[in-house]
């Protein structure tokens, strides 16, 4: 199976997309908040560095993963095949600016929420396996940031 019909399929292709952003915005947000904390690394977060953290984060994955996310589209919607050559390095980067800068505040309130989930949790149920308590505070800040995106 070539990488092209590897990205015609809709749930390989989301689920790809997905997990990329993800691994993306973590690594982005931990380094973003180690960042802001700077000298005193055992405080946490205030409220503010905290959406910043979460913001900058996503906002920059976004802006990573967003043309291979236009190839995957151009991938699955166009017929006759066009190469990349053809289409050009503009149509993988037309409209980055505008989807990176709306994922800024999707990105910092779930960040938000996400860390103040995993703490309410953890400390409600102390006994609650620590994976356990992340699937239950990611449920809560994506149910969060759908509030901004919807």
């Amino acid at each position: 199976q070539t990488l092209y019909q590897h990205l015609q399929q809709p749930d390989t292709a989301s689920r790809n997309r997905v997990t990329m952003r993800t691994l993306w915005t973590l690594c982005l947000a931990a380094t973003t908040a180690s960042a802001l904390r700077g000298k005193n690394k055992q405080q946490p977060l205030t409220t503010t560095q905290t959406l910043v953290a979460g913001g900058a984060s996503r906002a920059a994955a976004q802006l990573l993963m967003y043309p291979a996310d236009a190839l995957r589209t151009l991938a699955q919607t166009r017929t006759g095949a066009k190469t990349l050559a053809e289409l050009g390095a503009k149509t993988l980067v037309n409209g980055c600016v505008f989807t990176s800068c709306f994922a800024f505040p999707v990105g910092a309130i779930q960040f938000a929420v996400l860390g103040r989930a995993r703490r309410a949790i953890a400390r409600r149920q102390p006994k609650t396996p620590s994976t356990l308590v992340d699937v239950q505070a990611s449920a809560c800040a994506a149910l969060a940031s759908c509030s901004v995106t919807v």
